[in-house]
């Protein structure tokens, strides 16, 4: 019988988006009864790690340049529209498409055009392509060529993150301030810099932290602005945090505030619903297909009405004791266990 490779590569990076879905695919697929069904194609140091019953191959030039190797494999995943691993012309493919931000973004023509046509080639590839939300679905439809008769489908990501695990107050904060939190890579898409004018309309005693990779330029513009606005004392960018803080800052934050302009999905979004937080979004993309009716929404970034926003939604969550709960029976309808066995179904229908 044929055999079903998972290209989990982007384990060599597990504090990315990627690292987190290779890690949970991985995990939550080698559960299966079926499980032997599978190979796993991982960097050396993951050899093993999802338990025996799985097969490995290990990355590198050879699974890279020679993918004919893979003789046995029938169906083969890439997680990901930019996966730089082929399959043999034997194999059925499967591509997950996770975004095409780079259509919004601040990039050149020709790199957008560059962008496009790799993920065409791959799509024309593929037997089946997969979504992770259907506002993707429907970008890669007007913006791809997709023939009609292409198998589509939409799985969202899941979410898997220990609601129960206790943690500590990190340094940078006090266990008696009252907070807001906000996580993700630190770029200009984020939209990060609504919330300076927002915090400062706000109470002085409320802290802000925003939290992720910091290595941007565009956090060299915030700090300055914050500095500028005299509020380096409130909101702080303490860089990439460990799964300890981020525990702790979601359980204790006062709300989740998530400006984001382009999501493929909104990972952090759901992730704050677990721990039955406040969260208050854009109306961008992707987000209120994820975050749904339970969320609070920004229509508008004027600093004013953000507030106006803020004020009545935290008024309406604080009126009902059974909207954090209400937000943590949503969220945990987005999990790896169902979303795997979705794809286990998809890749043995092929």
């Amino acid at each position: 019988m044929g055999k079903i490779l998972i290209d989990l590569y982007k384990l060599k990076n597990l504090y990315c988006g990627l690292g987190q879905v290779a890690l949970n695919l991985g995990k939550y697929l080698s559960e299966l009864p079926n499980a032997e069904d599978y190979i796993f194609m991982v960097p050396k140091g993951f050899v093993g790690y999802f338990g025996n019953k799985v097969t490995y191959r290990v990355t590198g030039k050879i699974n890279r340049h020679f993918p004919v190797i893979h003789t046995e494999v029938e169906v083969w995943h890439s997680i990901h529209q930019m996966a730089s691993y082929l399959p043999s012309k034997r194999s059925k493919v499967v591509l997950t498409i996770h975004d095409l931000n780079f259509i919004f973004e601040k990039e050149s023509k020709s790199r957008r055009e560059k962008n496009l046509r790799t993920i065409q080639k791959k799509v024309d590839r593929a037997s089946a392509i997969v979504f992770i939300s259907d506002f993707v679905r429907k970008m890669a439809n007007k913006y791809i060529q997709i023939p009609p008769d292409k198998l589509q489908r939409v799985i969202h990501n899941g979410v898997d993150i220990d609601v129960d695990r206790q943690a500590e107050c990190p340094a940078f904060i006090h266990e008696k301030e009252a907070f807001f939190f906000s996580l993700s890579e630190i770029r200009e898409k984020k939209n990060f810099s609504v919330l300076i004018d927002f915090m400062a309309k706000l109470p002085k005693e409320v802290k802000l932290i925003i939290a992720g990779n910091d290595a941007t330029s565009y956090a060299a513009e915030l700090r300055k602005e914050i500095t500028q606005k005299d509020l380096s004392d409130r909101i702080l960018l303490p860089g990439k945090i460990s799964e300890n803080d981020k525990i702790y800052l979601y359980r204790h934050c006062r709300a989740f505030l998530f400006p984001s302009l382009y999501e493929g999905f909104g990972l952090p979004i759901i992730e704050a619903m677990r721990f039955g937080k406040p969260v208050f979004v854009s109306t961008s993309t992707s987000v209120p297909e994820i975050a749904g009716d339970l969320a609070f929404y920004w229509e508008s970034f004027e600093p004013g009405n953000m507030v106006d926003v803020f004020n009545e939604s935290m008024k309406r969550f604080d009126a009902d004791p059974e909207y954090g709960n209400k937000l943590k029976k949503y969220a945990q309808t987005f999990n790896w266990e169902y979303s795997a066995k979705l794809y286990d179904t998809l890749f043995h229908s092929l």
